[in-house]
């Protein structure tokens, strides 16, 4: 990474926005000097997507992290309620209890409470920024703030500062 070039902005996507449509709405967007990269908001300390960030950030020279979510989240049938349904049948019910015994015990392997929350994919923007700002190879000068958007991917006021 060299010290002498402009830092740039990693914009990390919520897998439930589209990108086109973001970086259409919002222009300002410099893809020359900005990287985007879309995620999950179901972020763990060492799965890929934090491999991906945390690669981003020293071979791009970032020097600040706009996480970006849309207020509407605009889901079909979640996986969840799917799981749950089929959740009826006697191996699949001993499946999950063995999982949820994995996921209490097994930390940070699985930092969800439980396999339906893992499902389901609610994890908070606010669980993401920690996750990301306490990893212990992320430059600790990392800017890291929130950008929430509308049904219309259009920016909902102004950024929101975390560190």
């Amino acid at each position: 990474m060299n010290m002498d070039e402009k830092k740039k902005i990693l914009y990390i996507i919520d897998t439930e926005v589209h990108m086109e449509d973001f970086i259409k709405q919002n222009q300002y967007i410099d893809l020359e000097n900005n990287i985007v990269l879309e995620c999950s908001p179901v972020i763990s300390p060492f799965d890929n997507s934090m491999r991906s960030i945390i690669l981003t950030v020293y071979q791009h020279n970032i020097g600040k992290i706009v996480i970006v979510t849309s207020k509407e989240k605009n889901r079909q049938k979640s996986l969840s309620s799917l799981v749950l349904e089929e959740n009826q049948k006697k191996d699949l019910q001993e499946k999950i209890q063995t999982l949820n015994y994995l996921f209490n015990y097994c930390k940070p392997e699985f930092p969800e409470a439980n396999v339906l929350d893992w499902l389901e994919g609610n994890s908070s923007t606010e669980n993401m920024l920690k996750v990301i700002r306490q990893h212990p190879l992320l430059p600790s000068d990392v800017q890291m703030t929130e950008l929430l958007l509308d049904e219309n991917n259009k920016v909902m006021g102004k950024e929101k500062n975390y560190q």
